[in-house]
């Protein structure tokens, strides 16, 4: 839920006008400012709407009294536990899509690529949207997945972008970078999505080394 006054001071906070926030929230101008002014009732799913647009500029909500900006933070995981604790936080954003930039190090990353294939399957129940660019050599028809072209590969990375966070993973190390952080997170999409245009569907691969 969202307040009245929590609307206004997260519209003041963002300097967005009524006309912005409606367009963000997928709502009329109208609709905004009845609100605002208290004239009649709105819908739940509209309060969601107005509320997830503020979060997803980054404005955290303190119960029904308060506001502040969200602090970009970066957290590091070692050890066994890392690949598990980033499914954690993962799940706990609730995320509806999921990025992910992974190429397969070949037989000594195995191990790696076992984990990314549990990895896929556990969201893939969940009903998440997963968009996968990778090599050869993981393919899988669990997800939409894309083949990257020889110019874009860097072995041993793999990047993860979901809700406001990336996530980089160095599976030889064990280490696991959580950036939260709703400007480096959105780079990291528009980064992916021009990959994703030079990317090959794994169909068109196969076809051409046939040729």
């Amino acid at each position: 839920m969202i307040t009245i006054e929590q609307c206004r001071a997260a519209r003041g906070m963002l300097d967005w006008t009524q006309q912005e926030l409606a367009g963000k929230a997928g709502l009329s101008k109208t609709a905004i400012n009845n609100f605002e002014k208290g004239y009649s009732d709105i819908k739940l799913e509209s309060l969601n709407a107005i509320r997830g647009a503020f979060e997803e500029a980054g404005v955290q909500f303190i119960d029904t009294v308060g506001i502040t900006r969200r602090m970009e933070t970066a957290k590091i995981l070692r050890g066994e536990s890392a690949f598990g604790e980033l499914i954690k936080d993962i799940e706990a954003t609730g995320c509806e899509e999921i990025m992910i930039c992974y190429i397969d190090g070949g037989s000594t990353d195995h191990a790696g690529s076992i984990k990314m294939l549990d990895f896929l399957r556990r969201f893939k129940l969940r009903n998440i949207r997963i968009r996968l660019l990778t090599n050869e050599g993981v393919l899988t028809d669990i997800i939409d997945m894309r083949i990257l072209r020889s110019e874009a590969v860097k072995l041993g990375v793999l990047t993860f972008i979901y809700a406001g966070k990336s996530a980089f993973a160095l599976w030889g190390r064990s280490v696991i970078i959580i950036v939260d952080s709703l400007e480096t997170a959105e780079a990291g999409r528009r980064h992916f999505e021009y990959l994703w245009t030079t990317a090959e569907p794994p169909a068109l691969k196969k076809e051409a080394r046939r040729q």
